[in-house]
């Protein structure tokens, strides 16, 4: 079989990074439930920028929170221990 279309025309196929990118950038934007928008990355460069940008803002937001689940565990857990010390004394 041919790979070129019958009406010789060149087949003009995306250079396979690009591919990856895209590919690297639709997923990450998805499980980080970001959203497509109005305004996409059109090349490599804008499309590694937004993927630097979502793994900062998914990094930032862990560690909030995580801070503010280990701060209200560390309160209970400090709540019930003292409160168990009144009972038994």
């Amino acid at each position: 079989m041919n790979a070129t279309p019958s009406n010789s025309k060149s087949c003009v196929c995306p250079v396979s990074s690009t591919v990856y990118i895209a590919a690297f950038y639709f997923a990450l934007t998805t499980m980080t439930s970001v959203g497509y928008g109005d305004i996409l990355p059109f090349n490599n460069v804008e499309r590694a920028y937004c993927i630097v940008l979502e793994f900062i803002g998914a990094i930032i937001f862990a560690m909030v929170r995580s801070t503010l689940f280990a701060t209200f565990h560390l309160n209970r857990i400090l709540y019930w221990n003292c409160s168990s010390l009144y009972l038994f004394s």
